[in-house]
């Protein structure tokens, strides 16, 4: 027996794109009906209020699965449909002892955190703007700052060339502060369009939150008194008056918001994972509302109400409507069946992925796919209908190659030809 060297190549080639496209074509091709599951704590009926997005529209229902007009159930969220309210003349507003005007009804706000957004590659570069007068309209400086291991740089972005002395102040600030080199992570909003500038926000290599502004040209930093208990993954800054925040910091299991002029707050998360899960806050006066999305559709979608100060007012699991779990697992269980494992360019949790393999989602049917094809190659290719272990044992390269691979190996091999050929005499 022999290799014939000249098929290796067309065959693995029918490899890498059977493995590669085919569970995309699968997938797309068998993709079910569009849904998501959303919901708001109204502060009218202290209770929430569940979105379903169904093919045929939005439909709103309480939790144990009462249905509300469209109309009435957007009266029962007047921090979200205030327009609707004003329309209606609801102003002012009253909850509690407090009383709202349509203006503090529109202060409300969102963001959203998911895991293509915290682990994308950002690029280590920084424009540090005037912060005074906080009223001044914003350019961009004439400089980028760099974050070296154990300095800060300025570089001039007409000659390219170091700025020495100021590079050493905003260095010297920096230490003096309490700054420990390397800094591992660093933002700022470059927009010059925002309304004021808070500085650059990092956190050093004891994970300690910092901030550093530039104030007529001198360096200003501060330690924000809070250090991290996990390791950061994603900072975020993005200025802007109706917040109470300037940006978000995510660790491995929570997220925290840092405040202006004030200790930064952890949020209340709940089995909160980086890597899997995606939030979106609603920040409103009278309660917030934050909803958990885990990427495994089988999980349930989280609702959490939270008071101003984020203390927890209500939870509530909402399960994955029955249809699309059933879906969803029929789909994988024919994915396993069809390969083995899968190539794919993209990991939500993991920034500049190349080339990654991911195992089939029922390794169980993945491997008794693989032995039926192998046992199916081998049928088609005997010489006599009682030399089966002889014939295996003759092509036992084709035959593993097919264990491995499963069907793509066997389509490779049924279009290609075999890959082994007899040596003998007769």
């Amino acid at each position: 027996m022999s290799i014939r060297l000249f098929r290796l190549v067309p065959v693995f080639l029918s490899l890498v794109v059977l493995t590669w496209f085919l569970p995309k074509i699968y997938l797309r091709t068998t993709m079910g009906e569009r849904w998501t599951v959303s919901g708001q704590y109204s502060p009218v009926l202290n209770d929430f209020i569940i979105w379903n997005y169904t093919p045929a529209g939005l439909v709103f229902r309480s939790k144990d699965g009462k249905k509300y007009p469209k109309m009435a159930a957007r009266k029962l969220m007047p921090f979200v449909f205030y327009n609707d309210a004003l329309k209606n003349n609801a102003f002012p507003l009253i909850f509690g002892d407090r009383s709202f005007s349509y203006q503090d009804a529109t202060q409300n706000h969102i963001f959203r955190l998911y895991p293509q957004k915290i682990f994308k590659r950002h690029p280590q570069l920084y424009f540090l703007m005037e912060s005074e007068p906080k009223t001044a309209g914003f350019s961009l400086p004439d400089d980028v700052l760099i974050l070296d291991k154990d300095k800060v740089r300025f570089i001039s972005c007409a000659t390219g060339k170091g700025k020495k002395k100021k590079s050493a102040l905003f260095t010297q600030e920096m230490r003096q502060a309490g700054a420990k080199f390397p800094v591992l992570l660093a933002a700022n909003n470059p927009d010059n369009y925002k309304p004021f500038d808070d500085g650059l926000f990092f956190i050093d290599s004891k994970y300690k939150l910092f901030q550093l502004k530039q104030i007529n040209g001198a360096p200003f930093c501060r330690y924000m008194n809070y250090t991290f208990t996990e390791t950061p993954l994603f900072i975020n800054i993005e200025e802007n008056t109706r917040k109470e925040y300037c940006g978000q910091v995510v660790t491995p299991e929570n997220i925290h918001l840092i405040r202006y002029e004030k200790k930064p707050v952890r949020l209340p998360l709940p089995a909160y994972n980086a890597k899997t899960t995606s939030v979106m806050v609603w920040n409103k006066p009278v309660y917030k509302t934050l909803i958990l999305k885990d990427i495994d559709i089988q999980q349930p979608t989280q609702l959490l109400a939270t008071t101003p100060s984020w203390t927890t007012q209500a939870t509530h699991k909402e399960p994955t409507p029955n249809m699309a779990v059933e879906h969803k697992k029929w789909q994988d269980a024919w994915l396993s069946i069809l390969t083995p494992f899968r190539l794919s360019q993209h990991l939500p949790h993991k920034a500049g992925t190349i080339l990654c393999v991911q195992p089939a989602p029922y390794p169980l049917l993945a491997v008794i796919s693989c032995l039926v094809a192998a046992l199916f190659y081998n049928f088609l290719r005997r010489e006599h209908p009682f030399q089966l272990r002889k014939h295996i044992k003759r092509t036992w390269a084709e035959t593993l190659l097919v264990v491995l691979f499963g069907f793509p190996g066997l389509t490779s091999l049924l279009l290609f030809g075999p890959l082994t050929t007899r040596l003998d005499t007769k």
